[in-house]
């Protein structure tokens, strides 16, 4: 008996361990046998792992194993980076999976053999119509880019530049109409594990500021099985993120070291001050571009203590910016000299700028995500509504 249930446990580890694998089988053209693919995909713990793939003959094998339907992005580049056509994804399951690619165009990449791709396939059919519209402004903004550098009147780079920026006003309202769709679909798919990556970048994205309550609600109406995978639960997390860090909330503390390193914390100014957090960086032109009309304006309000959190990658360029702009009265602190906080996290900042407007009793009574005339516009009428 003892030896039967040894080797039921062994064929039992075996199936499960079967289960567990998946194998892609692939067929590519336009590549060499120097070429490679590049892939990468989230481990359960959360972190990114990469991989490289060889290519022989136009063919090339990968295996890996995962419980669970997992996105895969695959690279025709050791950078990671994408220029529309460099990059191509797809969800691996258990099993066999076959693919057909062009490596020079690998965001056609063509999987069989997993039911979530088959959903992430339905999906990309049902937005066809948008993403039609969306490449021919691409591909003609390209032309008007290209005919701009060689323009040799202003009278010519003035009409192809309005051409850009009208085109630009269209692939918005497209982007906008692509987020509804997404809405759309997977709130009548809720089973559906290609749910979680859209649904996140809809929480994260500038474009998709006014439909967060919405995506935030499709999210919480997914099935269980989709909300425990490693996607979902950082997607839940996100959306967790969002509904305490909306105008309303009570704000999330934090203690963090400054620029001259003091250790400063939110509950220092309880009951005493307003405070105005701007995450911004150097890099950030439309960041920077707003601090000669803010200086001015926050200059006016002695209670009001703006602590800038900067998330450059670079020490000097950060003080360099601070030094430049004539902005260095306000609170400065940067993500590099506090690397284990959630910050980001805690106020859902997936992109710059973002400024929450907190006041004396903790509570966020403002937030403007993104930048431009009208967001500078509502931030100084807060202001003045409140000070003057």
């Amino acid at each position: 008996m003892r030896y039967f249930l040894i080797i039921l446990a062994m064929m039992l580890t075996a199936v499960v361990g079967a289960q567990r694998k998946y194998e892609l089988k692939g067929e590519i053209s336009g590549a060499t046998n120097k070429d490679l693919l590049y892939l990468q995909y989230r481990l359960p713990d959360g972190k990114w792992k990469s991989e490289e793939v060889a290519i022989k003959n136009g063919r090339f094998t990968f295996i890996g194993q995962t419980d669970e339907p997992l996105l895969i992005y695959v690279y025709n580049n050791p950078y990671f980076s994408s220029d529309g056509k460099s990059m191509g994804q797809f969800y691996a399951e258990p099993g066999i999976l076959t693919a057909t690619a062009d490596y020079k165009d690998l965001s056609k990449i063509d999987v069989k053999g997993s039911k979530t791709q088959v959903d992430l396939d339905a999906l990309n059919r049902f937005k066809l119509p948008i993403t039609r519209k969306q490449n021919m402004i691409a591909a003609e903004r390209e032309q008007l880019y290209s005919k701009l550098q060689s323009a040799k009147k202003d009278s010519q780079k003035a009409g192809l530049q309005k051409k850009i920026d009208s085109g630009q006003v269209t692939f918005d309202a497209l982007w906008v109409e692509e987020i509804k769709a997404e809405i759309e679909f997977f709130t009548e798919h809720p089973n559906s594990f290609a749910a979680p990556g859209p649904l996140m970048m809809q929480l994260g994205q500038g474009m998709g500021v006014s439909f967060r309550d919405q995506t935030a609600q499709v999210a919480r109406n997914l099935s269980d099985e989709v909300k425990n995978s490693v996607a979902g639960k950082a997607l839940m997390r996100k959306v967790s993120a969002y509904e305490n860090s909306k105008v309303g909330d009570k704000a999330q503390d934090f203690s963090l070291v400054e620029i001259h390193k003091n250790v400063i914390a939110l509950s220092n100014f309880s009951k005493k001050k307003y405070v105005l957090i701007d995450f911004w960086a150097s890099y950030c032109a439309p960041c920077r571009s707003e601090y000669p009309e803010l200086k001015q304006v926050f200059s006016k309000y002695p209670n009001l203590e703006v602590v800038n959190i900067s998330k450059d990658q670079n020490l000097e360029s950060w003080k360099n910016a601070i030094a430049k702009d004539g902005i260095g009265s306000w609170r400065h602190i940067s993500m590099l000299d506090n690397r284990d906080t959630k910050i980001l996290d805690d106020y859902n900042v997936t992109f710059i700028p973002v400024k929450v407007l907190i006041d004396p009793s903790g509570k966020i009574i403002a937030r403007w995500d993104g930048s431009g005339d009208d967001q500078i516009a509502s931030l100084k009428n807060e202001l003045k509504n409140i000070f003057e």
